[in-house]
């Protein structure tokens, strides 16, 4: 008996821990994702090269976010509340690939499967 319950605590200190992001996570994923929506906003040829492929990974990526977040337990109106005020802040902004790209490495890391996710994802949007 005693086996049993101290490989349930196990499980749940070790399903607990993993599955627990940190604020400063949250506030990235959260300026990562406003940095993805903002993306929508820049018009084609102001793209490399005006592939609209940049805004299909976008929006995934930012959909993907806004899941993982919301299955983390971040209220929907955090979720909101943040993306939005990174959009306001980018608004209007070249696209910036370096800050794009910062935010895809810290995605996939963060994001199980994270990488295979935003690229089914983006496959869907415009039926690609």
């Amino acid at each position: 008996m005693k086996k049993i319950i101290i490989g349930f605590i196990f499980i749940l200190i070790t399903t607990t821990s993993n599955s627990e992001i940190s604020k400063n996570e949250i506030s990235e994923s959260l300026k990562c994702a406003g940095i993805f929506t903002a993306t929508q906003f820049i018009k084609q040829d102001e793209l490399p090269n005006g592939d609209l492929a940049y805004k299909e990974n976008s929006l995934a990526a930012a959909k993907v976010t806004r899941d993982f977040l919301s299955s983390e337990g971040v209220s929907d109106e955090k979720i909101n509340s943040g993306i939005n005020s990174t959009v306001d802040e980018m608004f209007g902004k070249p696209y910036q690939k370096t800050l794009i790209d910062n935010c895809y490495g810290f995605i996939f890391k963060l994001i199980p499967n994270g990488k295979e996710k935003i690229e089914e994802t983006a496959r869907t949007i415009y039926g690609g």
